[in-house]
């Protein structure tokens, strides 16, 4: 099982989101912490330009696998953070409740592929075209498999994305650099039988992991 922290973001001239300080802590270092998991391989995607972030991973330690992306788009992440063999579980690199519990939900899972489901949601739904986007299931953190890898990165996949990321914001332009506009409408696409129902909380081996508490809370 692989456990992949995305932390891909360019480096940005007022922040350095990934190392500010949580709890007297470095943000990356706690996650670090909470994600280093017996019996599975620990990845984080960095933007290939962000030596900060890069080094400050390097010095914390130098066994930690490294995968670094060479631009900004979000399906260039998701191709870099998939290309390690195995089942692999994604996660923001800004969140800050993660705990290992949380990710041992989706390694010990029945699902195939699964994404997250909560109690308290983020907002409220999202209608328009007679879909419908649920505001209790998110992307925070999502597992697929080696089998559903190949379906989950498609040109066909990615083409749906698109549309519905219109039928959604039919007047907006999509921004592929933009994580909360493609990756949502991806993954949206993914699990769409669960996320664009709400009276389904799993489909065939897809499924969803539930959560009390607001793990989606991040340092945005």
């Amino acid at each position: 099982m692989n456990i992949i922290i995305l932390a891909a973001g360019p480096p940005k001239h007022n922040r350095d989101r990934h190392l500010e300080l949580f709890n007297n802590k470095p943000l990356i270092d706690s996650l670090i912490e909470e994600c280093s998991i017996e019996n599975t391989n620990l990845f984080i995607v960095i933007h290939k330009n962000n030596s900060k972030l890069i080094n400050h991973v390097l010095n914390y330690n130098k066994n930690i696998n490294i995968l670094k992306v060479e631009d900004e788009y979000v399906k260039s992440t998701l191709i870099t953070a998939l290309s390690v063999y195995g089942d692999s579980i994604c996660l923001c690199g800004d969140l800050i409740n993660i705990k290992k519990s949380d990710i041992l939900k989706f390694i010990n899972t029945k699902y195939s592929s699964c994404l997250c489901r909560y109690k308290i949601p983020w907002g409220n739904n999202i209608v328009n075209n007679n879909l419908i986007r649920r505001s209790d299931i998110g992307n925070c953190i999502i597992r697929i498999s080696e089998k559903d890898k190949t379906t989950y990165l498609s040109d066909e996949l990615w083409s749906k994305a698109k549309q519905y990321f219109k039928l959604f914001y039919p007047t907006k332009e999509i921004e592929f650099k933009t994580w909360n506009t493609m990756i949502t409408h991806l993954n949206y696409a993914y699990f769409y039988e669960i996320w664009g129902n709400p009276n389904v909380n799993d489909f065939g081996d897809k499924g969803s992991i539930y959560f009390e508490k607001i793990i989606y809370a991040d340092n945005d």
